[in-house]
């Protein structure tokens, strides 16, 4: 299947981190009949998290405060994406796949 999987334990009292595979996207169907045929427990997988904690270039920030604050890391942005948020950023550089599959669904996937 590939990937990594790892799970770190011991670096705090009762603590653990996924520091290995983080999803398994809903099309892996042979995946996922193999972890319901082993009774594995999936945890849902939450994109958007304010309260993550992102260290970038020095900076310990979270998510919520860095898309409030976009200027609190010094990215070489271009002037027109200075003060936008990299979900913003994100968006409008794939908005033309967004739009195609809003269109045309999954009959889009063989384009995309």
């Amino acid at each position: 299947m590939g990937g990594r999987v790892l799970t770190l334990r011991g670096f705090a009292p009762g603590l653990y981190a996924e520091a290995g595979a983080m999803r398994i996207p809903r099309v892996h169907d042979l995946t996922l009949a193999y972890c319901a045929k082993f009774g594995l427990t999936l945890r849902p997988f939450i994109m958007g998290n304010p309260s993550a904690l992102a260290y970038l270039q020095g900076v310990r920030t979270t998510m919520g405060e860095l898309n409030a604050d976009p200027g609190l890391v010094d990215f070489d942005l271009a002037e027109h994406e200075r003060g936008r948020t990299y979900e913003d950023l994100r968006r409008t550089a794939t908005q033309e796949i967004h739009d195609l599959y809003a269109q045309e669904g999954e009959d889009a996937l063989d384009r995309i």
